[in-house]
């Protein structure tokens, strides 16, 4: 999902539920951005008496917030809209598709009993209802999941052709307004906009560039640096010169150089806080896992201290230490990480 959808979805949480923001968060991304299922996971999570959730002392069901008294995105975001309209008048949905599937089987039983049932062209399935079925220009029938499923082969090898599926027909093809009405919502979108996207190829229309995320296409200032996608879900901004995320003000491959050369400093940092040389022979070395500060050099056995790195008298050695619990901040730990 979009930054749009998880701020509404963000603000919508925080208006329903008295939680803390943390756990609302990590439940939506738990979830995937997606808000019906977050809240009724969240539901789920909260005790059924004494509930700081608002709604009904009585009920499981939540009280009927009101979308624009809380602090919200300007943005409108469609998808977001969608879903609370689930949440908040689920038991409605529920009963009119239980009301729809009663009626679905009764005309079934009717249409059966009269002969009336029609058969798909490509699967041949004899028992489909006939305002269930798509026909191509040419009249021929098919059910909906061969439609379907036809119609994502199709746009998955990039073609956006959509010829009828039966072999006898000559000339037949599946409209646009046929495919929708067959189509998942998001699917069909997809379509419309990579279809319209190899219009405008062939077209030849200029200043006109694609999201090189999502694939929405735009029509761009000759002399802009940055994409800025305006797809509701996408909403990302990206180079024109080198089709990744907006780097402004660096210069395409800056960045990346910035980055590791501030890596390579970081570990040299880091190496030279672990590495010691020793005061005598100057080899380099690495205190052992064992937690002492005490370290002698594995080459010439010279003996130094590791915190402070200075030479130790060996009949001496334990004078410059202080042991665990002692209280001596003038001398160096004898055991430290």
């Amino acid at each position: 999902m979009g930054k749009t959808h998880a701020d509404h979805s963000m603000h919508y949480l925080t208006g329903r539920f008295s939680m803390k923001a943390e756990v609302l968060e990590s439940t939506l991304k738990k979830n995937k951005y997606c808000l019906v299922d977050t809240v009724f996971e969240l539901e789920k999570m909260m005790p059924v008496h004494g509930s700081h959730c608002c709604h009904h002392a009585h009920g499981h069901r939540h009280q009927r917030l009101s979308i624009v008294q809380r602090s919200e995105p300007k943005e409108i975001n469609t998808a977001f809209l969608q879903e609370v309209a689930y949440i908040e008048h689920e038991e409605e949905i529920e009963d009119y598709l239980i009301t729809m599937a009663i009626c679905r089987e009764y005309k079934f039983e009717q249409a059966k009993e009269q002969g009336m049932l029609c058969q798909c062209e490509c699967c041949f399935d004899t028992e489909i209802l006939a305002d269930e079925t798509f026909s191509c220009t040419n009249g021929h029938l098919f059910c909906e999941p061969c439609l379907q499923k036809f119609a994502n082969i199709r746009i998955g090898n990039a073609d956006f052709s959509f010829p009828c599926m039966s072999a006898d027909c000559t000339g037949g093809e599946f409209s646009l307004s046929t495919l929708q009405a067959a189509m998942e919502p998001r699917e069909f979108s997809s379509l419309i906009r990579r279809k319209q996207l190899e219009d405008i190829k062939k077209a030849g229309i200029q200043d006109v560039e694609s999201c090189p995320f999502c694939g929405f296409t735009n029509i761009v200032q000759e002399d802009s640096k940055v994409f800025v996608c305006l797809d509701d879900e996408c909403r990302k901004e990206s180079c024109r010169k080198c089709q990744r995320e907006s780097h402004i003000p660096f210069e395409c491959g800056e960045l990346e150089k910035t980055n590791d050369r501030c890596r390579k400093f970081v570990e040299d940092k880091l190496s030279e806080a672990l590495i010691r040389e020793c005061y005598k022979c100057h080899r380099k070395f690495v205190k052992e896992n064992t937690g002492c500060n005490h370290i002698t050099c594995p080459v010439c056995g010279a003996h130094m201290c590791y915190v402070c790195r200075q030479p130790l008298d060996p009949k001496r050695i334990y004078q410059h230490f202080v042991g665990q619990g002692g209280s001596d901040t003038k001398k160096c730990p004898l055991f430290s990480n």
